[in-house]
């Protein structure tokens, strides 16, 4: 591929994707909203909590992901974290509307948790992932890092401040911890028995009233901790993933499950339903905060909600009224998480944690088209089953099969319809899904804080599990190819040891047999000692085997069938390193490793885009980028992306447009 043309398709993925708020006071008296927003950059809007207008919004250079925000008490100042790539906290200053990047606490976490926590001289506290450290910042003093909070924790999730004391929150396994801010002394309280050793995250804390109420994830329960009896008061179950608001008339307000609007006294603990025809969905109330209106209709402290696309709505107090509109908080284009072909020849993209939106690309046309309704697939592709060639769709969080009838309409909830879900055995992300004869084959990792991904193997007409095992204990199950071994059908399966808050004992990524008339594994190797994952495994048109593995390295993989029906045997050797020496490839789901043409290989692995001459070995690298995802029409065409950019690669063009 002596000359070629890259084409800029654009960013197929452009929304409002608002995950939380914070409300304030600017130096004149105007109630707003700090928004945050993900985009290429991510973007901090400052919008006026009354009518939803743009006051201003500032870039947070450098990053494409931002989710928490939190004001400091006087007023004088917003802060926003900024993540993706590493992390940061962003400063607004109220008076002068400067903005500015502060850094990281403690250099070398990727990520910073919530703000939402201040001492009453304005210093702001957070945590980190992936060591679990408290951190602290004030204007005057700058950073001060407090330490990891207990050995083993990796994320510092969420804190309060409460009469000199800072709580602490984390995860993967929900504790619960109390920090003296005088004396720095530490311990421990324990949860709620009903929860204790149960929960992957204290995922949310706030101070209301002098009391610390500390989100149970995933019990959908605030448990309501008094510091003043050192007891829990109790625990407020069937509740959304929001923060209470501020005490308005000694209650706080809550949103349920069921979109209804709850006061709590802070005083007694009633609880009492406010609203009734659930109104306070996620379209218009992601995240809530409150203001004064000024409005004699509106008297009062009115909540004032913000949903995932940049909706708005008011609710009274005093008079229960509701009303939504929209807001011009800033939107920006989106992370791309996958791709893949339909049969028809349609590019389908999907988004990381979007707001329910994904794309399809006309090749031809390079027209984008947006979809809604699906939020996170790290799978798509074409596979073929027992009824021909579908689209199909891996999911997050519910570890879900979705298939597309590309021949009607896009409508989410029916087409693609769902085809099963794995959350009910303890899987969150579908990591690989690959055609396993007239069925389907679905490589997992398990929910966070936990081990044990899974190989499951699916009948996609009925929705029915055929069978779902663990091949190697505490590994995600990340590559899978479809195979006969001898005579009988199995699955060769790669693994992982990279999960999201648990490491296994044994980190060698691994492959195996999946026998699939038995629904067993066997002949359990690891291929490379001190590689993590297995990315993908790819079927050559000569029936030979490769693996790409993560440290940047291609083995050839030859399984064989011994004298007993279920022995299987497993060898594999190395054939190149793509780079010349060992070098991450990425997680897995990125890397990828596909036929172009009968004689060479399209991939990707550590930022770069590749491609494979399969009879000499010759790797090209071509650009840079991820999802390297071949064009069915054949010409050596593909395309590929890049944080938020999907690009075309033609071969043998005579200019670039990137």
């Amino acid at each position: 591929m002596a000359s070629a043309a890259i084409d800029a398709v654009g960013a197929p993925i452009v929304e409002r994707n608002i995950r939380g708020t914070s409300s304030g006071l600017l130096p004149d008296g105007t109630p707003v909203l700090y928004v945050p927003t993900f985009g290429e950059p991510a973007i901090l809007s400052v919008v006026d909590a009354r009518d939803g207008a743009l006051i201003s919004s500032h870039e947070l250079t450098g990053m494409t992901t931002a989710i928490y925000t939190g004001v400091a008490p006087d007023q004088s100042a917003a802060y926003v974290v900024g993540t993706t790539p590493g992390a940061a906290l962003f400063r607004y200053d109220t008076a002068t509307g400067g903005f500015e990047k502060l850094g990281n606490p403690v250099p070398g976490e990727s990520n910073l948790n919530r703000i939402a926590a201040f001492g009453p001289d304005g210093t702001l506290y957070t945590g980190t992932f992936p060591n679990g450290h408290a951190a602290s910042y004030h204007p005057e003093r700058g950073f001060e890092d407090l330490g990891p909070i207990a050995p083993g924790e990796e994320y510092a999730r969420s804190m309060a401040v409460v009469d000199g004391k800072l709580y602490v929150g984390t995860g993967t396994n929900a504790r619960f911890f109390e920090i003296d801010l005088a004396t720095r002394e530490k311990r421990e309280i324990a949860l709620p028995p009903a929860y204790a050793g149960q929960q992957a995250y204290v995922n949310e804390m706030y101070a209301r009233g002098g009391l610390v109420f500390a989100f149970f994830s995933p019990a959908y329960a605030y448990g309501v901790y008094d510091p003043a009896t050192g007891q829990w008061r109790e625990t407020l179950t069937d509740v959304g993933a929001l923060a209470p608001s501020a005490e308005i008339d000694g209650r706080a307000y809550l949103v349920g499950r069921d979109a209804n609007l709850y006061s709590y006294d802070l005083a007694s603990g009633e609880r009492t339903q406010r609203t009734t025809t659930g109104p306070f969905t996620s379209e218009v109330a992601r995240a809530l905060g409150q203001a004064d209106l000024g409005d004699p209709q509106w008297p009062g402290t009115t909540l004032v909600g913000i949903g995932l696309t940049g909706a708005m709505c008011h609710w009274n107090p005093v008079t229960e009224e509701f009303r939504s509109f929209d807001s011009q908080a800033r939107g920006g284009a989106l992370k791309v998480a996958a791709m893949g072909f339909s049969p028809d020849r349609q590019l389908y993209v999907s988004g990381f944690l979007t707001p329910g939106r994904a794309a399809r690309i006309d090749p031809d046309s390079l027209a984008i088209t947006q979809l809604a309704g699906l939020e996170q697939a790290e799978f798509v592709g074409t596979l073929h089953d027992r009824t021909g060639q579908h689209l199909y769709f891996g999911t997050y969080l519910d570890a879900g099969l979705w298939q597309l009838d590309e021949t009607t309409d896009w409508q989410w909830g029916t087409n693609p319809r769902h085809v099963a879900g794995l959350a009910d055995l303890g899987q969150e992300r579908v990591a690989v899904v690959a055609g396993a004869g007239a069925d389907v084959a679905i490589g997992t990792v398990a929910v966070k804080g936990k081990l044990n991904g899974a190989v499951s193997v699916i009948n996609p007409a009925a929705g029915e599990v055929v069978h779902s095992l663990t091949p190697v204990p505490e590994h995600a199950v990340s590559a899978i190819l479809h195979t006969f071994i001898g005579s009988r059908p199995a699955l060769i399966c790669g693994t992982s040891s990279v999960q999201l808050g648990a490491e296994p004992v044994d980190t060698d990524a691994k492959l195996c047999v999946v026998d699939l008339q038995a629904g067993t594994a066997h002949a359990v190797i690891t291929p490379v000692v001190g590689a993590q994952s297995i990315n993908q495994l790819v079927e050559l048109p000569d029936g030979r085997v490769w693996a790409l593995v993560s440290d940047s390295s291609i083995h050839e993989v030859t399984a064989s069938q011994a004298d007993a029906p279920e022995a299987y045997a497993l060898t594999t050797s190395k054939v190149l390193d793509l780079f010349g020496e060992p070098r991450p490839a990425g997680a897995w789901g990125v890397p990828k490793l596909h036929l172009l043409d009968d004689a060479t290989l399209l991939g990707n692995a550590a930022g770069q885009i590749f491609t494979i001459t399969i009879a000499t070995g010759r790797v090209n690298v071509l650009t840079e980028g991820a999802y390297a995802t071949p064009d069915p029409i054949g010409d050596g065409s593909f395309y590929f992306a890049d944080l938020t950019r999907v690009y075309r690669y033609r071969p043998d063009s005579p200019h670039q447009n990137r």
